[in-house]
């Protein structure tokens, strides 16, 4: 397609290009987009071409790579993670030692955190894996010779098919499985003709596998944002060839001005906010775009451009463990298990408790407050017991140490006493806290906190909700256990913000390409997000990596030498290009530029 115009464009008069009617209909055509953000940008772009020939289009299905192995069908339900991490701590704990010891030496009485642990360590094993079509058991049939520790990859085979065994006996199949058994046969509308792969330039190995059973039975356009001169330098899925690509010179226009070199995170951004007063002249606000190829300056970059004015959303998913409601569940769990009163009073100080407090047990917050700090001075409880045997003491003589001095204090601590309930486990009290603390509050979908609220709230209640399915699939971890795989579930989660409407987006690396903005600004520019390296993989050495066809360093570094270029080609002559770094990360870590 070359890559001298916006790939969003090409993508879409291509997908538009013989085709007539009013509106004009793509229902026979599904299209393979490397993200759902740059899906997005292409169905926006669809709509703007059609408006200018005075239609529509509809009928278009356009999807990121994942949609082609969703584990739909026959067969088993599919296992949700708490019970894939339950059927691997059991497993763990059960194996004999000769499974266990060659993966895990010195694993010894394999308690519960040890067992959790190694759990997720497996799981990430095999979602990797899984990425490539493969499973641990695969990997030792088919590459025994490439095995260099042949004895533990015969190990971890053994404690997959015990895994897969336990999740069997209780009528679940496994996630990655599935995955790869729809990979093999994936499902399409009967009305699909045409399968696009549009600039994807780094399909799984598992995507391929889709692409290629896809490919026998319908008419496959392969799009590649390069010039035609190039074609030898991609395979025939639009792979860039790392042989070519790895030694490739890019040319940036402007040379040193080009690329800006901070010492921090904030003159980062300070830089940034530089590069778009001086291109003021040049470029306006609509032609602005701004990417982020290392994730922790997003925060960073929202705060001084906004200072500015500048209003940017960031579209990612938002970390669960950040959301008050997720963060009210945290507490309860760490209230209930230690009962410790530096826990409780963090605990009492978030609004959401306080607001219920003061209609549950007629406590204000603003006496909550002072009375706790008070009362942590004067009698410094170590425990939620000591504090509530002071209010049962009647002994106390002098006025601002009885227990009637702390009344506001004493109602919450007995209401917090009754919610922890130590009586009944955690995963039965959890869900009428939380009740008892919203019941009060009114929630709507007329605002983003309302939204927000909507989307965190449902992905705690799944996270609960998980629980039953541990007990219909018939495993029984104790209390202790369940509260900690539900902290761990809520801890790696995420909600889809409600993202007000603003200009602009943060763009991740792999969207850039997508973006027609002549002035593009990418941050965060250092070694090990730009490729994003990996770095010490107890299982999965690099060069174990390259042998078995994964994705490796010199694949993600050929991907990226490829947008890089593409980025430059883009804007060259009519356009600009600027990338930032910083010399050091957050907290004062020495970066080196990608």
């Amino acid at each position: 397609m070359g890559w001298d115009l916006p790939v969003t464009g090409t993508v879409a008069a291509h997908l538009l290009n013989g085709r007539e009617g009013r509106p004009v209909d793509l229902s026979d055509t599904l299209v393979i987009t490397p993200t759902k953000q740059a899906g997005r940008a292409l169905r926006r772009e669809l709509a703007r071409l059609a408006a200018e020939r005075g239609t529509a289009v509809i009928g278009a299905q356009v999807v990121p790579t994942s949609f082609l192995f969703s584990p739909e069908g026959a067969g088993p339900p599919v296992a949700g993670a708490l019970v894939e991490t339950a059927a691997w701590i059991e497993t763990l704990q059960a194996a004999p030692a000769s499974a266990v010891e060659p993966v895990f030496p010195g694993a010894g009485r394999r308690e519960s955190l040890w067992a959790r642990q190694a759990a997720a360590s497996l799981q990430q094993l095999r979602s990797e894996l899984c990425d490539g079509g493969e499973s641990i058991r695969l990997i030792v049939e088919r590459h025994a010779e490439r095995l260099e520790e042949g004895e533990r990859w015969r190990a971890m085979a053994e404690l997959e098919r015990l895994y897969l065994a336990r999740l069997a006996k209780a009528g679940r199949s496994d996630g990655c499985d599935a995955k790869i058994r729809s990979a093999a046969r994936p499902r399409v509308k009967a009305e699909i003709r045409r399968l696009v792969v549009a600039a994807v330039p780094d399909p799984s190995l598992l995507a391929l596998s889709a692409l290629r059973a896809l490919a026998e039975r319908l008419e496959t356009t392969v799009l590649v944002q390069a010039p035609e001169e190039l074609a030898e330098a991609f395979d025939e899925w639009g792979r860039p060839r790392p042989e070519i690509w790895k030694d490739r010179r890019i040319d940036l226009e402007g040379g040193h001005e080009a690329i800006r070199i901070a010492q921090d995170a904030q003159a980062e951004c300070r830089e940034v906010i530089r590069v778009i007063a001086e291109s003021a002249g040049r470029f306006n606000a609509a032609d602005l775009a701004v990417g982020v190829a290392d994730p922790a300056l997003t925060p960073h970059l929202q705060r001084a451009l906004g200072a500015e004015g500048l209003e940017f959303s960031d579209p990612a998913e938002a970390p669960l463990a950040a959301h008050p409601v997720a963060r009210l569940a945290n507490g309860f769990f760490t209230c209930r298990r230690e009962r410790r009163f530096a826990d409780v009073a963090e605990w009492l100080r978030l609004p959401d408790l306080l607001a219920a407090l003061e209609v549950e047990a007629g406590a204000t917050p603003h006496r909550v407050l002072a009375e706790l700090d008070d009362f942590r001075i004067r009698h410094l409880p170590v425990t939620l017991d000591d504090a509530l045997e002071h209010f049962e003491d009647t002994r106390y003589r002098h006025p601002d140490r009885r227990p009637e001095a702390f009344a506001a204090l004493g109602a919450a601590l007995r209401w917090v006493e009754r919610a922890l309930d130590p009586h009944h486990p955690a995963a039965e009290r959890g869900v009428p806290l939380l009740q008892s603390v919203y019941r009060h509050q009114r929630v709507g979908q007329r605002t983003t906190q309302d939204r927000d609220f909507r989307s965190a709230a449902e992905a705690v209640m799944e996270a609960f909700a998980q629980v039953e399915e541990l007990k219909a699939a018939g495993f029984a971890p104790d209390d202790t256990e369940v509260t900690e795989l539900l902290r761990d579930q809520i801890a790696s989660g995420t909600y889809s913000a409600d993202r007000p409407a603003r200009e602009h987006d943060l763009y991740g690396w792999l969207e850039l390409a997508w973006l027609p903005s002549p002035l593009l600004i990418v941050t965060g520019m250092r070694e090990g997000a730009v490729p994003d390296t990996r770095v010490r993989d107890p299982f999965l050495p690099d060069t174990l990596r390259r042998q078995l066809g994964l994705r490796n360093d010199e694949t993600r570094l050929a991907r990226d030498a490829h947008l890089l270029t593409a980025l430059a080609e883009q804007r060259r002559g009519g356009g600009r290009l600027v990338i930032t770094f910083a010399r050091t990360g957050g907290r004062g870590d020495p970066q080196k530029p990608s």
